[in-house]
């Protein structure tokens, strides 16, 4: 009888197996069908393999048996191991073929059964990465006009964020910074994060997103780990954006993977994966655990702005350095117009606060350990 193949270009096309299309092709073969014969003891099993023998967590692949007797009255059960030497069937796994995933290193055998009389096959051995090394691809299609020039994330601080335009460096469209340093992020602790834009000619408007995957399943989640969004402007010091992550405590411990996407355009569309006209994705490497207590008296640092001077009512950040990191600390931003008499800032208690003032202004910030304060 016959067979027919038709390929049909197009997503959102009809296919039928007459008639017409634009693009594609179709194939006919000739097949025979006959009945298939009954099976004899002992069956051969063969070779077990699959489709790739190193897989990334969760992926689904796919077992297959090559050399095994084909006939009618087989059974089929797949083995699992993970030593090579203590087997167990996989529940539901009764075909010639299996598709699976995994999340570590296994060992699989299928036994071939005929006539109450099995056959074992031989072993294939599934190896499985390590997830920061399967992450989905992004990058710029095209080199020129806006990068990333500097990444600040905790002990973070990646690249030269100068000069903001004209720059001969903005040429990148994928960057993969996983040998760089990873920093120590504390579930529960707020860390301020700030990405710097240059531009190979003049500036344009990015928007910036940075992922975290806190689960460490090899996923960029856009909807539980779009950790930090906001938009590069050409204000005076706008092609810096900052603001604070917080590392919630369900954050699995251990090395993860953070990715920031650059896309030019202010109503770009940015995601954690594919492909975009202008702008740069960078990849790193974070370490998140579990915090220590705060002791007292903590350690408050020193408090540093993101602009020494500023025009009135352009915004900027106020932060910590070496201030101390644990579970337990609160924050309190003070004001003096002259260095003595201090009045809170209302709202601003957390370790980075965006401000703007009309005169010039001290800042300090009060940190406080089970009621002990340091400033």
């Amino acid at each position: 009888t016959l067979m027919r193949v038709v390929l049909l270009e197009g997503l959102f096309n009809t296919m039928d197996p007459c008639g017409t299309y634009t693009w594609g092709e179709t194939e006919d073969y000739m097949v025979n069908i006959q009945a298939a014969v009954p099976c004899t003891a002992p069956p051969t099993a063969g070779m077990a393999y699959a489709n790739d023998s190193t897989v990334c967590p969760s992926v689904n692949y796919n077992l297959n048996l090559s050399g095994s007797s084909i006939a009618s009255g087989l059974s089929y059960q797949w083995e699992k191991s993970s030593n090579g030497t203590t087997w167990a069937a996989v529940s539901g796994a009764t075909a010639i073929n299996y598709q699976t995933s995994q999340t570590s290193d296994n060992y699989y055998r299928c036994i071939v059964t005929c006539l109450g009389v099995p056959d074992t096959s031989t072993v294939v051995f599934i190896s499985t990465n390590s997830f920061t090394t399967c992450y989905c691809t992004s990058n710029a299609t095209d080199p020129a006009d806006s990068d990333i020039g500097n990444v600040s994330l905790g002990a973070l601080n990646n690249g030269n964020p100068n000069p903001a335009i004209n720059n001969t460096n903005a040429t990148s469209t994928y960057t993969n910074y996983a040998s760089v340093t990873a920093p120590v992020l504390l579930q529960g602790i707020n860390y301020p994060i700030s990405i710097t834009q240059i531009s190979q000619f003049n500036f344009n408007a990015c928007n910036v997103k940075v992922y975290i995957d806190y689960n460490q399943n090899g996923i960029y989640d856009p909807a539980t780990e779009e950790v930090f969004s906001n938009q590069t402007t050409s204000n005076q010091g706008g092609n810096v954006v900052s603001g604070v992550i917080t590392i919630p405590l369900t954050a699995l411990n251990g090395l993860t993977g953070m990715r920031v996407v650059m896309v030019e355009g202010t109503f770009s569309t940015v995601t954690p994966c594919g492909t975009y006209f202008n702008g740069e994705t960078e990849d790193y490497v974070v370490d998140i655990q579990t915090p220590l207590p705060c002791t007292t008296p903590p350690v408050a640092g020193t408090a540093v702005s993101s602009a020494p001077s500023v025009c009135p009512n352009a915004p900027f950040d106020l932060n910590l350095s070496g201030s101390a990191n644990a579970s337990g600390l609160t924050y309190q931003w003070q004001e003096s117009i002259n260095g003595t008499n201090w009045t809170d800032i209302v709202g601003a208690t957390s370790i980075l606060y965006s401000y703007a003032q009309v005169v010039a202004t001290y800042y300090r910030c009060v940190v406080t350990c089970s009621g002990i304060q340091s400033n």
